[in-house]
């Protein structure tokens, strides 16, 4: 009832002002018919410019259902089979369950049930090309069996893009641009911060940082852009309401955007169709009085007040969108925010649907308020009793120092510990964070951007150094172990160390070589071994036996800075040799 709509801007003011929301975009559809359009609030707090139907906004996940669309094209044209292993059209791809590799369809990935879990920190900040990220697939943890469960999933998302980009000669961006966002009339559509940018009337991001101390307010304040185009298939159009309305439309009119065929019927079914059941948490339940959700390709599926409501949010540092609809009823809705992990986007799609509709009031804003304040509450309590098991006292087993360096596990980024005073700083997800100690060697990793905490865990080896990192990196699998990065040394310094020396054995001796770019070891009578660096100190050079990793040889600087003496270390003994001069 689309007379409904015409108090909708009170009440967008209203609950923009109780969230915070600086700024906000509209749009309602009615087949192919846009029968709200309009800006709220300010993309840009210190110009106050306001925001506009053409404003600009990350859509994060909703870009999900782009390529889902992308995936049913092709099959329509008859170059994909969404039942057909990727491995046919991907033959090198690889996971660690070696079944679902081999049978993993299509379907499979824009359904979320190919038992891997997030790994989100896998991907997240870091530098790494879609080719890599495909390779790393291979090295992470399943949490469950293959098409056991719904588990949300970014990396098979990607993996989706750059089949498509594979299939057809371009990239995932291309493909999108040209099948799409061009046939759609997107027109300021684009797929990057950057060139969001450079169009004009773009939302900036901003986030609420929650007051820390009792009694201090919330504040509201601007985030960096976040720009990763290698996860694109997943997450990285830029767009806007009015945009967004002609792709509400495509699946509000089977297909058909102007009168015009854009995907099949059924093919478009099959995007709208449930594919997997999904669990429905406590919150859900009680927020949409279901036990059921289920996810088709690109899109969650739920019953809804005697309907059924199909939608897609996404998240990203500094913006929260929402598209929805209702098929039978032919009703959509598109929510652009600039702010950071707020419901306000929920808030309005429910409340716009039921107006649609001709619903009873369900009192949205309110009971969004009420759960959200129980989740927060819930955060803070989870915070105190971590704090409330901390053992007092227990001081780090070693200087800061020893903590620091480059660690390293297959499928992730390199994880980096350096000093700032009295603190240890880690590298993670693109930034450095805080390490505030805990106790004993477990440091707190604050993760304030995502509202995380992980703890962090230091190992030593059986020399009583800190050799690994513990890191619960993601949460449905064991802690990956990050092992210390080997010690990268120049040839000039390699050199300097090769040479004869005298143990305190009668008869032996140890010889080191220079063979290349690589050290060698022996010792009388004895197979020749390699040395691997391992790490630096102001006056030493630490090396493990390649295959022992027990044995450590460890090269000491004399006062004139020359390596005289070397310290041969295994479990339980450590014996010193001494350079033998050259004749």
């Amino acid at each position: 009832m689309t007379d409904r709509l015409s108090t909708i801007g009170d009440y967008v003011q209203e609950a923009m002002a109780s969230w915070q929301v600086p700024g906000l975009a509209l749009a309602v559809v009615k087949g192919d018919e846009i029968v709200h359009l309009q800006g709220y609030g300010v993309r840009d707090l210190e110009s106050q410019a306001p925001i506009t139907p053409d404003t600009l906004f990350a859509i994060a996940s909703a870009t999900k259902a782009f390529t889902a669309m992308g995936a049913a094209l092709l099959v329509d044209e008859g170059l994909l089979e969404w039942d057909k292993p990727v491995r046919e059209y991907l033959p090198g791809f690889r996971l660690s369950d070696s079944y679902a590799a081999e049978h993993i369809t299509v379907r499979d990935l824009l359904c979320h049930r190919s038992g891997l879990p997030r790994h989100d920190l896998a991907w997240y900040g870091t530098d790494f090309d879609r080719d890599r990220l495909i390779k790393n697939l291979a090295h992470l943890a399943f949490s469950h069996g293959f098409r056991e469960v719904w588990q949300y999933q970014n990396l098979m998302y990607m993996t989706a893009g750059y089949l498509m980009g594979a299939l057809t000669g371009t990239t995932w961006e291309d493909f999108t641009q040209q099948r799409i966002f061009d046939p759609l009339q997107m027109q300021r559509s684009c797929f990057s911060p950057e060139a969001m940018q450079q169009q004009g009337n773009y939302a900036l991001p901003y986030r609420i940082r929650r007051g820390k101390a009792e009694g201090e307010e919330d504040t509201l304040e601007l985030m960096d852009f976040y720009s990763d185009r290698v996860m694109g298939p997943a997450g990285t159009i830029h767009s806007c309401a009015t945009d967004l309305a002609n792709w509400v439309m495509v699946h509000l009119n089977e297909g058909r955007f102007n009168g015009q065929p854009f995907v099949s019927p059924a093919n478009l079914a099959q995007m709208h169709q449930p594919q997997m059941v999904m669990p429905v948490d406590a919150f859900m339940a009680t927020l949409l009085n279901t036990t059921i959700m289920t996810y088709g390709m690109g899109w969650f599926v739920v019953p809804y007040r005697g309907y059924t409501l199909i939608h897609h949010g996404g998240n990203i540092d500094g913006f929260s969108t929402m598209v929805a609809f209702v098929p039978q009823e032919k009703i959509g809705v598109v929510v652009l925010t600039n702010i950071d992990s707020r419901p306000l986007r929920d808030v309005l799609a429910y409340e716009v649907v039921d107006r649609m509709l001709g619903l009873p009031d369900n009192r949205w804003n309110s009971r969004w308020h009420a759960l959200h304040a129980e989740m927060m509450a819930s955060i803070d309590r989870d915070r105190q009793v971590t704090a409330q098991a901390q053992v007092s006292g227990a001081a780090p087993t070693h200087p800061l120092e020893a903590y620091t360096g480059e660690y390293a596990a297959e499928g992730y980024a390199d994880f980096k510990v350096r000093q700032d005073g009295d603190q240890l700083m880690a590298w993670i997800a693109g930034d450095w964070y805080p390490l505030q100690h805990y106790h004993y060697d477990i440091f707190n990793l604050d993760l304030d951007r995502f509202e995380l905490r992980l703890p962090v865990r230091f190992l030593m080896n059986v020399q009583g150094e800190i050799d690994e990192v513990s890191l619960p990196i993601e949460p449905e699998v064991q802690p990956v172990i990050f092992k210390r990065k080997p010690l990268v040394l120049d040839i000039e310094t390699l050199s300097s160390l090769a040479g004869h020396y005298a143990l305190p054995i009668e008869g032996m001796e140890l010889t080191v070589a220079l063979k290349k770019d690589r050290l060698f070891m022996a010792v009388t009578g004895q197979t020749e071994r390699e040395l691997l660096p391992r790490r630096a100190s102001p006056s030493a050079l630490e090396f493990q036996v390649k295959g022992a990793t027990e044995v450590f040889l460890e090269f000491q600087q004399d006062a004139d800075r020359a390596y005289r003496s070397v310290l041969l270390k295994q479990v339980g003994q450590v014996f010193q040799a001494t350079r033998i001069p050259e004749a």
